[in-house]
């Protein structure tokens, strides 16, 4: 089956997930997390379905996540660093009874955990808060997620051979437009749809970690048809979604 339109099932899938815990089961969510790239992306899609659903946007927390600090994958990132960032941005918030951490995939779970240790650590009184995880699954189990209650709402099982399926849903079009101006890499797509969507995309450089808007910028700067196909992708988002709770 063309990947575009695998794409577009698991987008499905996810809105389906999500309005039937916002709108039909009326759960009231007061903070949505994401981490990293696909955090972002996906802390959008939220935006957009709520946007759809008639329900307002609860406070949302994106932060540039790494697993690990070298290619090799040897040594763990420490992504404490973001406290300071993380205590700033729920310091306003009243009490927490439903928190949403939203991915593209959960793999091991360790941003979901990472996120989590991150608010609570921010937090610094106890609460006893629901801790909703809404992402694609391998074999996940929510067990392994220490300090909140868990609540795991896989809305797919992850396709072999295809990492972050549900940001693979920019048109060929697009993804032609935009390869000038973003790097030659296996997963480009996540720049291609973080572009589209306006959004930054996280850069380590010097164990930093660090979202940059320099792919969007070079991207307004050199592609003179992107404000149409940002236009004709959030469409196309949209019709998406509302396809999706008639499915």
């Amino acid at each position: 089956m063309n990947e575009r339109i695998l794409a577009e099932d698991v987008f499905k899938s996810f809105i389906q997930e999500f309005h039937k815990l916002t709108a039909e089961n009326n759960v009231k969510l007061d903070l949505i997390l994401g981490a990293g790239d696909s955090g972002a992306a996906m802390v959008k899609y939220a935006e957009l379905a709520l946007e759809e659903f008639g329900i307002s946007m609860p406070p949302s927390v994106v932060l540039p996540t790494y697993r690990h600090k070298n290619d090799a994958e040897t040594i763990p990132f420490d992504n404490e660093v973001f406290l300071p960032e993380m205590r700033e941005a729920v310091k306003d918030i009243g009490e927490l009874e439903n928190v949403l951490f939203v991915d593209d995939e959960i793999g091991s779970g360790s941003m979901a955990q990472a996120m989590l240790d991150l608010l609570l650590d921010a937090r610094e009184t106890a609460e006893n808060f629901s801790y909703i995880i809404l992402a694609e699954t391998h074999d996940f189990s929510p067990e392994k997620i220490r300090g909140a209650k868990v609540v795991f709402l896989p809305f797919s099982q992850k396709h072999d051979g295809l990492w972050s399926l549900i940001l693979r849903l920019p048109s060929e079009e697009a993804i032609q437009a935009l390869s000038a101006v973003i790097p030659e890499r296996e997963n480009r797509y996540k720049y291609v749809t973080n572009i589209l969507l306006g959004l930054p995309v996280k850069k380590l450089v010097s164990d930093e970690a660090r979202f940059t808007h320099v792919y969007l910028e070079a991207a307004e700067k050199e592609v003179p048809k992107l404000s149409k196909l940002r236009e004709d992708h959030i469409g196309y988002l949209k019709a998406l979604i509302r396809s999706a709770l008639f499915e």
